[in-house]
């Protein structure tokens, strides 16, 4: 009598044919499907190193990747430019930093879901640390990166101890990758380490303050993450004007300018100031800081569109300067409502203080 098969084998063998062509099937898939993973910061910067001046220009083609404006409109905001509305006002360097704790509280009034979760600020570069103690003190979370001993631990001695409480100092700088080096301060050279951005902050940030003297694009570039990912608010950086690029290629500010551009940042600047020339350039008005010595400013008309606009700052720098800066203010479109904050923008000139209303009077009154 023949053996009959056994249902629950074939049954069995029914499954392995199934589950070996599967594999098959993705075997010879596998080669036409790239799963490589596309970085969205990477997207941005090649659109931007392809794009030429007139295209740049415009700013209007989308990137993939890149933030859409789903908060505050292309129409009231146009992109590919650097506004003028509060370098109009007279805005200055001075006046900008004796102002920024009520700047941002005004500008947290227009912030879109605003949750406790959003109130963290990161800023490269202490200095002397006023920046740093000033958000401290306001109740946010303040993640402070500073590669010089010298200066973090002195800031650390004297910030009250409650206001400590609420910072959390790296002893690092921040770079595109982790490298080593030498900084010099007051006669003294002290070995220091670099790190990005990324290693250190995996979480939304209201605010990031960059002041490192010329590295804030490189300092970008290894914060992919915290910007497309984990997400930024709000942006300030200082920009000095340069004769030339080094490289011989776009100058840096303004491929960082583009690229925040074609992330869905909003870009505004300062009324430009520095130092000029013995016997040329621009007439100095009388410093209103009792502890400065007096600084030249450049607030006559200057172009909108990001490469007009930094070739025109370099231009004046090369013919009038020993050096010269601004601030950029960037804020993220689709963080922030669109009623009230255009009207906070354009009348920031009513936020005074003594000595900063002073000097913009002065600028005020100049003639170029």
């Amino acid at each position: 009598m023949a053996k009959l098969p056994n249902p629950k084998r074939w049954k069995f063998s029914g499954r392995l044919i199934v589950t070996l062509g599967s594999v098959l099937f993705l075997y010879l898939l596998v080669p036409a499907v790239s799963f490589r993973r596309t970085s969205k910061l990477s997207e941005v910067l090649q659109a931007v190193a392809a794009h030429t001046v007139e295209t740049s220009c415009l700013g209007t083609a989308p990137v993939p990747g890149a933030a859409q404006p789903v908060g505050l409109a292309d129409s009231l905001w146009p992109r590919g430019q650097v506004h003028k509305v509060i370098y109009d006002q007279h805005l200055s360097l001075w006046a900008f930093h004796g102002l920024k704790g009520q700047i941002l509280q005004g500008l947290l009034k227009h912030i879109s879901n605003d949750t406790a979760a959003k109130h963290t600020v990161v800023i490269c570069g202490l200095e002397y640390g006023e920046e740093a103690e000033l958000y401290a003190s306001e109740g946010f979370k303040t993640m402070v990166f500073e590669p010089l001993a010298a200066w973090a631990d002195k800031f650390l001695e004297r910030i009250p101890e409650d206001v400590a409480k609420r910072v959390v100092l790296h002893k690092v700088g921040a770079a595109v990758q982790r490298r080593y080096g030498v900084l010099e301060y007051q006669g003294k050279s002290e070995n220091v380490i670099f790190d990005p951005l990324d290693s250190h902050v995996a979480e939304h940030v209201l605010l990031l303050a960059l002041d490192t003297q010329g590295s804030e694009y490189e300092i970008l570039l290894g914060a992919e993450n915290l910007l497309t990912k984990h997400g930024v608010d709000i942006l300030e950086i200082e920009i000095v004007a340069e004769d030339r690029d080094p490289s011989g290629g776009p100058p840096h500010i303004r491929k960082m300018l583009e690229m925040l551009d074609r992330l869905g940042y909003i870009l505004f600047d300062f009324a430009w100031w520095g130092s000029k020339y013995n016997g040329t350039g621009v007439d100095c008005p009388p410093d209103a800081r009792k502890d400065a010595a007096p600084h030249c400013y450049f607030a006559a008309p200057r172009p909108s569109f990001i490469s007009e606009y930094v070739g025109h700052m370099h231009e004046v720098r090369r013919q009038r300067f020993n050096w010269m800066q601004t601030d950029i203010l960037a804020i993220r479109r689709d963080s922030f409502r669109q009623d009230g904050l255009v009207g906070f923008i354009e009348n920031l000139s009513d936020l005074c203080t003594e000595d900063t209303c002073a000097m913009r009077k002065v600028m005020g009154e100049m003639k170029d």
